[in-house]
């Protein structure tokens, strides 16, 4: 009963975020720039993975539909944001990005059964956490800086000790 619930989440937050990424005006003059912007986005949708995770499962018993479906909303809302920034600022790159992207949805609707098969939801919304702070560190490389590299690792490290943690307690 509650896919409903995710999906229209999910469209929610992406184009939430994506009108935030149009009010915000978030435009680098450099390459450079866009990169640094873009390992921000990202490392904010890393945090957002594990953190909205973690109060889904630690919030008390409510039944309040409401509350689930706003902290559902906030890694998809980062997620937008990272997406209409990175069409926005690589237009030349375009084609390419929405090839990964497509490509990426593909392998995630058929990789999703086998991840929830093994882990289930909570222990595999942490380990895409872990990808996208893997992601983070490689925006970092681009970037010519690691800006953001301190805290994806530290997001990293923090998302692979609770997977760990809750595959030993499962």
């Amino acid at each position: 009963h509650s896919v409903f619930m995710i999906v229209s989440a999910a469209i929610f937050g992406l184009g939430l975020g994506a009108i935030a990424l149009r009010v915000l005006r978030l435009r680098p003059t450099s390459v450079e720039g866009s990169f640094r912007v873009a390992g921000l986005l990202c490392l904010l949708l890393a945090f957002s993975f594990s953190l909205s995770t973690i109060f889904l499962v630690e919030l008390p018993g409510t039944n309040n539909w409401i509350i689930y479906g706003l902290i559902t909303v906030i890694p998809f809302f980062f997620g937008g944001m990272f997406l209409s920034f990175v069409l926005e600022c690589f237009t030349r790159e375009t084609g390419k990005i929405y090839f990964a992207d497509l490509t990426g949805g593909a392998l995630g609707t058929l990789l999703v059964l086998l991840l929830l098969q093994l882990w289930g939801g909570i222990d595999g919304a942490l380990f895409l956490g872990i990808l996208v702070s893997l992601a983070v560190i490689i925006l970092g490389l681009g970037s010519g800086r690691k800006v953001y590299s301190g805290g994806a690792v530290i997001c990293l490290i923090l998302l692979s000790l609770l997977f760990c943690a809750d595959l030993t307690i499962n």
